[in-house]
């Protein structure tokens, strides 16, 4: 009971940064998702660091938070696209820095820190184009918001049906996932996704049904992705830093798939 307690506050505190990140204009925004790319980037190289190679932290992370700034300030139009061009230098570091280590797999060290740039920045850093609905210097917090509600419904219906009528299950890799789960969670995201995406007039309803579809198969080959990653590297969870749920990347995995689907679909459609 005490451990539904705390999963439960983790979870709701969780939401609340979130939405009201979102919900509290630009500057949070960008300050909220920068620091949690940085938080993300931090375990994804932890994980690798205890599968016994060695990625380098700090050019990785610097790298995969100036992506995001840059992308926030591009897509707000502060400022052109020279800005990207602060990565290259940056990217160079990368390689650089396997010159003062130790321990050789130079080559598998680059490559894996390079690889956690593009899992997990590349994406998150389409949220600022996603918050901007093609608006030049606007901010449209709902659509975005719409992304996570969706999220949230599919997790929550699959985990609902899944813990209950689960017997046929997708994945060895994520023995908790099921069939059964994972209709359950596109029944409730359809739903929401009518309810919510309705409310703000955003496209028909068939469409709608569509997103919410396309949003629960690619959050679950997401979480999917995490789970094969963490058991390349043998660790049950990514982090400890929200009690019950784990770690950022376990709390996001879903989003670093359905957050490019999500904008190429509404890029698409609208």
């Amino acid at each position: 009971m005490k451990e539904l307690a705390v999963r439960t506050i983790a979870g709701a505190v969780y939401v609340l940064l979130t939405v009201g990140s979102i919900l509290a204009g630009k500057v949070p925004f960008a300050v909220f998702f920068t620091l949690v790319i940085a938080g993300i980037m931090f375990e994804f190289y932890r994980l690798v660091k205890k599968g016994g190679y060695n990625p380098s932290f700090l050019p990785g992370i610097l790298v995969a938070s100036y992506l995001f700034i840059a992308q926030f300030l591009y897509a707000f139009s502060f400022v052109g696209e020279k800005l990207y061009l602060g990565l290259i230098p940056l990217l160079m570091i990368i390689p650089f820095a396997e010159l003062f280590k130790k321990g050789g797999k130079s080559i598998m060290n680059i490559a894996l820190t390079s690889f956690g740039i593009v899992y997990i920045a590349l994406p998150l850093s389409l949220l600022c184009f996603i918050v901007v609905k093609g608006q030049e210097g606007g901010f449209s917090p709902l659509l975005i918001i719409g992304l996570f509600v969706v999220i949230w419904a599919f997790d929550s219906g699959a985990y609902l049906v899944g813990s209950r009528f689960g017997k046929h299950k997708m994945t060895g890799l994520s023995p908790k996932k099921s069939w059964e789960g994972f209709a359950g969670g596109i029944v409730l995201a359809i739903a929401v996704s009518l309810i919510y995406f309705d409310l703000i007039n955003f496209s028909k309803p068939v469409f709608n049904i569509a997103l919410a579809i396309l949003i629960g198969i690619s959050g679950t080959l997401g979480d999917i992705t995490e789970s094969l990653i963490k058991r390349n590297f043998n660790q049950k969870d990514s982090g400890s830093i929200m009690p019950g749920h784990g770690g950022l990347l376990d709390r996001f995995d879903s989003l670093l798939f359905s957050a490019p689907v999500f904008y190429a679909y509404i890029s698409l459609v609208n």
